[in-house]
């Protein structure tokens, strides 16, 4: 087992720890920052010695690159953002992966190769090259004759040097064996070709080039510190995204409800339009939208200036007449325009709303394909990064679906994607547009079976067809709630925001308000008190 030190973000080392202790590592060391680390290195005597440390510049740079390579310790970045990833790349270490991975693939990467530090005869800064070279399939000893000779027999020596001494401190790591003289003889012949094959397609893997893993990162939130970061210094507020398969599920519809029913329930909330399609927030509600605020804070969060009091002055706010009003900061109107919200900017801009307020609802995009295989720049930003990057940063997703035969089909297949980037305890499914003329007798009936048997998958609430209420608030700019606040459509949101989205403690405490002010005579907004005949 190894001997690990992490410096890693608290999010990262809370979703990683048990895994790691699990595995029987022993955790020498939990740092921050760069000095921080060189100083852990220097102090500890294991060996060998591996670090899980963050990409970011704060934690990676070349003065502990040669710490690493004067200890002839191991590292795995990991890249929580676009910035992270550049990084690293810029300092020549290619042991990177996603902020997304399982420790499993961590460990295979960090422990699949010994590094080739000060110890392996190797002079300090020019370990990176080199440690990449060592990875490539090179000849068997026998067989070198081609190429450049000197070369050729360095890394056969690196090779050799590398499989005598594996992470466990045996013998045999990729193949070469020590003879009981001390020699060292190569079991390169007896591999097929097919085995060959398979450790260059690996290649890629073992160094972190391939397409970040498409897996969600594990959510380990204690429920009891929702309000409360660590150290409880300041609020944290939690993420939920509304996501839908393509057409018109009445992902911005729900958004906009959910935002509502929230700020109704005396809870401060921002609605983020995070579609790079083109949002349509804005319009809905009637709010300009020539300078659209997430895209002004995607900019502040890369220039490292985004705070509360930024958000305040490029959010806008829709007031309403029956409940508390939210912010909004609107998305952007062209498609063209999608460059703007890069995959580290937009997890930036959501962490800074955890501070701001106590619920962001985001409206996300349709589109999960993931367009890192089709790209020969794997550090390229990617115009569907940005919805990866909120569905992965949501402390729970809202799934809409439309209740007819076309929704239903988009929904099955888009589904699967969707479960291969969020755990599927986090995800909340909502067939909207429930309605006879397209589901039949027992609409809501007929599409809950559907979906159990078809795709296993109960809903969380089914929302009737109201269209007559939702065009004029559309038409009005205002909410639900504003323009139609007995809708069956409305009731139906709100049940599902205080059931499956607030906190439990919030559907008494409205009960009891509302309780009382039925005994003292009060009014619930929107309802007109029985006068006797």
């Amino acid at each position: 087992m190894a001997s690990l030190i992490l410096a890693l973000p608290p999010r990262v080392e809370d979703a990683l720890l048990r895994d790691v202790v699990e595995s029987g590592h022993t955790v020498l060391a939990r740092v921050a920052g760069a000095a921080d680390v060189i100083a852990a290195v220097r102090a500890t005597t294991a060996d060998p010695l591996h670090l899980v440390i963050a990409a970011s510049a704060t934690t990676l740079d070349r003065d502990v690159l040669t710490a690493l390579d004067e200890r002839g310790a191991r590292a795995v970045a990991v890249a929580s953002s676009e910035a992270d990833r550049r990084n690293a790349q810029s300092l020549g270490h290619h042991e990177v992966v996603d902020e997304g991975a399982t420790w499993r693939e961590i460990e295979e990467l960090l422990l699949s190769v010994r590094p080739l530090g000060a110890s392996g005869g190797m002079a300090a800064g020019v370990r990176r090259a080199d440690a990449v070279a060592a990875h490539l399939e090179i000849d068997p000893p026998g067989r070198v004759g081609s190429g450049d000779a000197p070369d050729r027999a360095r890394l056969a020596d690196a090779g050799g040097r590398r499989s005598a001494r594996g992470p466990d401190g045996s013998a045999d790591q990729l193949g070469g064996r020590i003879g009981a003289d001390g020699s060292s003889r190569s079991g390169w012949g007896s591999r097929t070709h097919a085995e060959r094959d398979r450790r260059g397609r690996s290649l890629r893997g073992r160094l972190g080039l391939i397409r970040r893993p498409r897996v969600p990162a594990p959510v380990t939130r204690d429920e009891h510190a929702d309000d409360t970061a660590a150290g409880g210094r300041e609020p944290v507020g939690r993420v939920i995204a509304v996501w839908g398969p393509q057409g018109a599920p009445g992902r911005t519809t729900t958004a906009l409800a959910i935002a509502g029913e929230i700020a109704a329930a005396g809870r401060s909330a921002v609605l983020v339009d995070a579609d790079v399609h083109g949002g349509t927030v804005a319009a809905t509600l009637g709010l300009l939208d020539e300078a659209p605020g997430f895209a002004a804070a995607c900019r502040l969060a890369a220039a490292d200036s985004l705070t509360v009091e930024e958000l305040e002055r490029i959010a806008q706010h829709h007031p309403s007449t029956r409940a508390p009003g939210f912010s909004v900061l609107t998305g952007i109107s062209r498609p063209d325009r999608w460059p703007e919200l890069a995959e580290g900017r937009v997890s930036a801009v959501l962490q800074a709303c955890r501070g701001w307020r106590d619920y962001t609802v985001v409206d996300a995009s349709f589109n999960l394909e993931d367009d890192e295989e089709i790209s020969s720049d794997m550090f390229a930003p990617r115009r569907n990064a940005a919805t990866h990057a909120v569905l992965r940063g949501a402390d729970h997703v809202v799934a809409v679906v439309s209740a007819d035969t076309v929704g239903l089909s988009r929904f099955f297949r888009a589904y699967v994607q969707l479960l291969e980037i969020v755990d599927p305890s986090r995800v909340s499914v909502l067939v909207n547009r429930v309605r006879p003329s397209a589901g039949g007798w027992d609409a809501a009936g007929q599409v809950r079976r559907t979906l159990f048997r078809f795709g296993s998958v109960e809903a969380a609430a089914y929302v009737p067809e109201d269209r007559e209420s939702l065009d004029a608030a559309v038409l009005a700019g205002a909410t639900l709630r504003d323009m139609a606040p007995r809708s069956p459509a409305l009731v139906e949101w709100s049940r599902f925001t205080r059931t499956s989205l607030l906190p439990p403690e919030d559907a008494p405490r409205r009960v009891r308000r509302e309780a009382g002010s039925r005994r003292r005579g009060v009014d619930r907004p929107g309802e007109e008190r029985a006068r006797p005949a």
